[in-house]
């Protein structure tokens, strides 16, 4: 833990499974010290497996701005994202989003570390 701070992320992906426990007391805590990590660190927190409003609800309270999973969308291909997200009218967060897909499919490098 003491190395993450010098690896080049600006992201950090929450794994489904622990998303997937946050109706639990355990569950909640653990998913707020990893965000609370992440926000410390300056990255980017990503929810991977979000299938309902409370699970959303509950990530943006602990300062989840991103999120992946069937409450936003079936799987698409990255060209089919950036279209989807482009024509979304919805929040500027996923304008956001949109342009930070677009940028991360052209580069070469990763610059998403996940906890699984």
């Amino acid at each position: 833990m003491s190395y993450l701070h010098n690896f080049p992320f600006s992201s950090l992906k929450i794994d489904r499974s622990f998303i997937n426990r946050l109706d639990g007391q355990d569950g909640l805590e653990l998913v707020r010290t990893i965000a609370t990590l992440a926000r410390n660190l300056g990255m980017n927190i990503v929810a991977e497996g979000v299938e309902n409003q409370k699970q959303w609800l509950q990530l943006q309270a602990l300062g989840c701005e991103f999120g992946q999973g069937y409450l936003f969308s079936k799987p698409l291909d990255p060209a089919n994202i950036a279209t989807l997200l482009r024509n979304t009218n919805e929040s500027e967060a996923l304008q956001r989003l949109a342009a930070n897909l677009e940028a991360e499919t052209t580069a070469a490098s990763p610059s998403t570390a996940s906890i699984e």
